[in-house]
């Protein structure tokens, strides 16, 4: 979106969701070995918004833009509740997509 203040003058509003490809679950998280190794994670969806302000004086322009871009990352968490993960994982130690907690790579408990 796009608003034209003057002549010279513009202000701008962005934003933007792209559909990422899932982490790959690691061999180990801890120094405990994970369960379900190599195994791709769901995709998740990354956010993008930003903000600006546009002058172009003819010979002279310039802009200025503030951003920021939400990507959810992987953690390990112990105790992960059995509607996380898999019941053959449910007792396990999970490393879980922030956002998708569905999307674990899970380490013998």
């Amino acid at each position: 979106m796009v608003y034209q203040l003057t002549d010279e003058l513009s202000v701008y509003a962005n934003y933007i969701e792209g559909l990422v490809k899932g982490d790959i679950a690691p061999a180990s998280s801890g120094g405990v070995a994970v369960v379900n190794a190599g195994e791709a994670l769901e995709p998740y969806v990354s956010e993008q918004t930003e903000v600006g302000i546009k002058y172009d004086g003819g010979s002279l322009g310039g802009s200025l833009a503030l951003f920021t871009t939400e990507r959810p990352f992987s953690t390990v968490e112990n105790g992960v509740s059995p509607t996380a993960v898999n019941s053959a994982t449910a007792a396990s130690s999970c490393r879980c997509s922030v956002s998708r907690p569905t999307a674990c790579a899970c380490s013998a408990a």
